[in-house]
C-alpha cells in the first residue's frame, strides 16, 4: 500500500489541468456513459462496473480535488479499487463486443423501432 493523490485522470493524465476542468470532464464522460447504459447501448455488467468506478472516483475528486490511490505494484502506476472496476468493466465491454455474433451490429435501441413497425404491419 502506498498513499498517492492523483489530481489528473487515469494514470496521471492531465495532472496539471485545473481541478474544476478535470471534474467537469470526468462528470461529462460519466454522464455520457450513464445515458448509453440507460438506453441499452452497453451491456449491463460492464456498464455497471465502469459507472460504479467512475462515480466513486468522481465523488472522491469532488471531496478533495484529487483521487486517493493506495494500491501500488511497483511496475504499474498507483491505483485504487475504483480503477480496478473501470478497467475490468472496459475489458468486459471489449469481450462482450468480440463475442457478439457476426452481423449483429445493430444496437438494442436501433432494433426497437424496427420491431414496432413490423408489429404494426403484421
Amino acid at each position: 500500500l502506498r498513499l498517492a493523490h492523483n489530481p489528473g485522470i487515469a494514470f496521471g493524465l492531465l495532472d496539471d489541468a485545473p481541478g474544476a476542468a478535470v471534474i467537469l470532464l470526468v462528470a461529462a464522460i460519466t454522464a455520457a456513459l450513464a445515458v448509453a447504459a440507460w438506453r441499452g447501448l452497453l451491456a449491463p455488467l460492464p456498464a455497471g462496473l465502469i459507472l460504479g468506478g467512475a462515480l466513486a472516483n468522481l465523488l472522491d475528486r469532488m471531496h478533495g480535488r484529487t483521487v486517493v490511490d493506495l494500491l501500488h505494484t511497483g511496475w504499474w502506476p498507483t491505483f485504487n479499487l475504483a480503477d480496478v472496476f473501470i478497467c475490468a468493466g472496459a475489458a468486459f465491454l471489449v469481450l462482450t463486443d468480440l463475442r457478439r455474433p457476426a452481423g449483429d451490429e445493430e444496437t438494442t435501441s436501433a432494433r426497437a423501432p424496427q420491431a414496432a413497425s413490423h408489429e404494426r404491419q403484421g
